[in-house]
């Protein structure tokens, strides 16, 4: 459960909004893993996510963090994003394993 990252949410949309996060390696399955830059190196490590305390569960590579009904105050609504995984769990070729995450914040 380390934190990675906070975001802070703003938005001035009176009818509210939506985040939705999206993970670059998850296209093909609904569960977060880190993989290789190098298509030599099939190893992958399985992760999870919270966002401001709660599972993220992705639907065909996507998640949906936060319907809002309401807009922000000025300063924005700030949640923290943590991750979560057993790199004893596996044994790994030695490499540098990433994920991209995309958030997209959109008015109602």
């Amino acid at each position: 459960n380390l934190a990675g990252a906070n975001a802070t949410e703003r938005s001035n949309r009176k009818a509210g909004y939506t985040v939705t996060l999206q993970s670059a390696n998850a296209g093909a399955g609904n569960a977060f893993f880190f993989k290789s830059a190098d298509p030599a190196n099939l190893d992958t490590l399985a992760y999870t996510l919270a966002y401001d305390g709660s599972p993220v569960n992705l639907v065909a590579g996507t998640a949906l963090i936060t319907d809002a009904s309401a807009k922000t105050p000025a300063a924005g609504v700030v949640k923290s994003l943590a991750v979560s995984f057993n790199g004893a769990a596996s044994y790994l070729n030695e490499d540098a394993y990433a994920d991209t995450l995309t958030f997209t914040i959109t008015a109602k």
